[in-house]
């Protein structure tokens, strides 16, 4: 599977920069999406989620350090790397933007390689963390890696007792389409919505992951392939008698999920019913 080419937010005020820094990022291999300030860059991550964020800190409107406060109080962008331009000599610039939180300085005149570099390395400490975090920032379910243990541990669990379980992914069918057609802040304001939803319908023994960018799996212990069937069916029932309201505009959308499970031991072991539920074991959205 091809790596996933991942996204950076510019913001910068002057033409002659943003132009320049946009082209050293695409030069990098980054997508990127540009704003000429704050309230724009707050306008585009209604509509884009971005893996990093890179703004100046002196621009009208509103300048960086406000920008930086906006987005760390929207939960979504809470781990979002965030790296600050600024002149050369503005230490004290430095040291008030990293006293707020930031990930990170790049002093200008800007370096190409520096540049990249430091992008690379925020986006790679952030992914260390959520590996150690072991939760989808956005949902706060299971990320794919340590689901796969539960699995495994369940598995070993079954074998010895002799006992079943099961593995069920609740595929949401059209978010998707919502993605592409109203952004990546409605999606994830779904995705946060299903997730409330599950949990507040699961059994306190139950596992549940958010295994990828349009779907969950959860684990059933002891349950069988009908016990499967059955909360299947309820959750998708669920799913599509709730209220899905567009952020932008207010429009009612329909939301349903497609389902497929597996079960312990007629489908085979924790690979098998993984691979069988659609299970990816890297996160790549």
């Amino acid at each position: 599977m091809a790596d996933v080419v991942q996204r950076v937010l510019l913001v910068e005020d002057s033409n002659s920069s943003r132009q320049m820094l946009e082209h050293i990022l695409r030069s990098g291999g980054f997508d990127v999406i540009s704003a000429e300030h704050g309230i724009e860059g707050l306008e585009v991550l209604q509509q884009r989620r971005p893996d990093a964020i890179v703004s100046d800190v002196m621009m009208p409107e509103m300048d960086g350090y406000e920008f930086y406060n906006q987005v760390r109080g929207q939960g979504r962008y809470a781990l979002v790397p965030f790296l600050f331009l600024t002149a050369r000599e503005d230490l004290q610039d430095q040291v008030y933007g990293l006293s707020l939180g930031a990930d990170d300085y790049i002093t200008k005149p800007i370096e190409a390689e520096e540049l990249l570099a430091r992008i690379r390395t925020a986006l790679q400490r952030t992914e260390r963390f959520f590996q150690v975090y072991q939760r989808d920032p956005i949902t706060g379910m299971m990320m794919p890696e340590p689901f796969k243990e539960q699995v495994a541990a369940e598995e070993s669990r079954a074998e010895r007792f002799g006992r079943r379980f099961s593995v069920l992914t609740l595929k949401l069918d059209q978010l998707d389409s919502y993605r592409k057609e109203f952004g990546d802040f409605t999606a994830d304001s779904f995705l946060e919505q299903v997730a409330g939803l599950l949990r507040d319908n699961m059994r306190k023994f139950n596992q549940v992951s958010r295994s990828g960018p349009d779907h969950f799996t959860v684990l059933l212990p002891e349950a069988t392939a009908e016990d499967a069937q059955e909360a299947a069916n309820n959750w998708k029932e669920w799913i599509a008698q709730q209220s899905y309201t567009s952020p932008q505009g207010g429009r009612e959308l329909d939301l349903t999920a497609t389902t497929v499970s597996a079960t312990y031991p007629g489908d085979g072991g924790t690979e098998d019913l993984l691979e069988r539920c659609g299970v990816g074991l890297e996160r790549k959205w």
